[in-house]
């Protein structure tokens, strides 16, 4: 799986404010934030790709954002429009792009084959469970799950004879879309392997060549919406 590293010339620095995208001003000072990039995100000295790479803050690693006197400068890595923000690793400070951030935790990565229940048990470790429903023993389906938690995200998971069918919805004030996004690249990676799904604000949908599975995440008024669907 390849991921494009922070810090090559397919980062292009844009200097517009107005630009700032909606996770930039999701989070303030004091926030901590999480690494969702895979090979890590540099950590530089300031505010510029050519200033000094301090580190590379690995993938799932927190950080905290920092107060900082600077005007945010926008810039644009795979199709993501982020910022440069002020943040804290460990002992060290500097600049880091907030493209792959987010306030939610990463999902731990396994290192060989997937299981159903690793996305639903990450959900569960990052919101509160409201209600949790299984009706696996229900004639109708080989298997079935419904989750409420109490932020208002919902997940419903239905496998039958013929398909399987996963429906989570998040409110817009839960998440970002970009969280979303960097979500979707950890719980269903083969969408993003090879030609990739590109990353379209608000709207994307993706399907892999055998055209039997197929992932959307999109805005449907006040809920971002994660579809996977797979057909036997």
């Amino acid at each position: 799986m390849k991921f494009v590293v922070l810090g090559i010339a397919l980062l292009i620095a844009k200097s517009a404010v107005s630009q700032t995208s909606t996770f930039s001003k999701a989070y303030k000072p004091g926030n901590k934030l999480y690494v969702h990039a895979l090979q890590g995100l540099s950590l530089r000295a300031n505010a510029d790709l050519k200033a000094k790479a301090i580190e590379v803050v690995p993938f799932g690693a927190e950080v905290e954002v920092m107060t900082d006197t600077q005007p945010k400068v926008s810039l644009t890595n795979s199709n993501i429009t982020g910022s440069w923000v002020k943040v804290k690793h460990d002992a060290n400070i500097g600049y880091m792009f907030d493209g792959f951030l987010s306030r939610l935790k990463s999902m731990d990565l396994p290192k060989g084959e997937r299981y159903p229940h690793e996305f639903v048990d990450y959900l569960k470790s990052v919101f509160k469970v409201k209600s949790d429903i299984d009706k696996s023993s229900d004639p109708m389906y080989v298997d079935y799950r419904n989750i409420e938690f109490t932020n208002g995200v919902s997940y419903e998971a239905k496998s039958y004879e013929g398909g399987v069918s996963v429906n989570v919805n998040f409110p817009t004030k839960v998440i970002t879309f970009q969280e979303l996004y960097l979500m979707g690249r950890l719980a269903y990676p083969e969408f993003f392997e090879g030609k990739g799904c590109a990353y379209k604000a608000e709207n994307m949908s993706c399907e892999i060549d055998d055209g039997l599975s197929s992932l959307e995440l999109k805005r449907s008024g006040e809920n971002y919406l994660m579809f996977f669907g797979l057909a036997d």
